[in-house]
């Protein structure tokens, strides 16, 4: 969905629109309000969406509800790009436009950007037993506890030697 910035009226425009993330097989319900401030536009709102995920302990897929806060400021006027002038926190927050913004491009990246880096089932998932792969939040396995990577052997004489001094 794309609005031209010349369109927005001065005290602001609110939309909202429903659109497909395709790369993640969902559906998004967002609201944005639009504001012109002289050559800028500040975009605030809200995208609702529900995504399919994988736990990253046990690998069981599972939905979660997104909700995101969106706060962006866009201008039309670039900052210098001398490499000798140093770019203000301000320019580093801010994005720039032509005459169009791509309200869609805007709420998906915005569902991308706040999406888990490691998606949780639950958060006391006791994840797979990296001994034989079983659930563990299904049924406790029958690999020994007390088995250890031949690689750390080492490391675990060298803990028992100093428990008996």
């Amino acid at each position: 969905m794309n609005i031209k910035v010349s369109e927005i009226p001065e005290e602001g425009i609110e939309v909202n629109f429903q659109q497909k993330i395709d790369s993640l097989h969902a559906y998004a319900k967002t609201r944005m309000v639009l504001r012109r401030i002289s050559a800028d536009v500040l975009i605030s709102g809200n995208v609702d969406t529900q995504v399919s995920l994988e736990c990253g302990r046990c690998l069981v897929s599972f939905n979660q509800d997104l909700s995101v806060p969106i706060e962006l400021a866009f201008s039309s006027e670039r900052p210098d790009l001398d490499p000798e002038v140093e770019l203000s926190e301000e320019d580093l927050l801010r994005d720039f436009m032509d005459d169009e913004i791509d309200l869609g491009h805007i709420s998906e990246e915005q569902v991308l950007l706040n999406m888990p880096m490691r998606p949780l089932c639950s958060e006391d998932c006791k994840g797979l037993c990296p001994g034989c792969g079983s659930d563990l939040n299904q049924s406790e396995c029958s690999c020994s506890k007390d088995k250890v990577d031949p690689r750390l052997q080492i490391l675990r004489k060298l803990l028992n030697k100093g428990e008996n001094e």
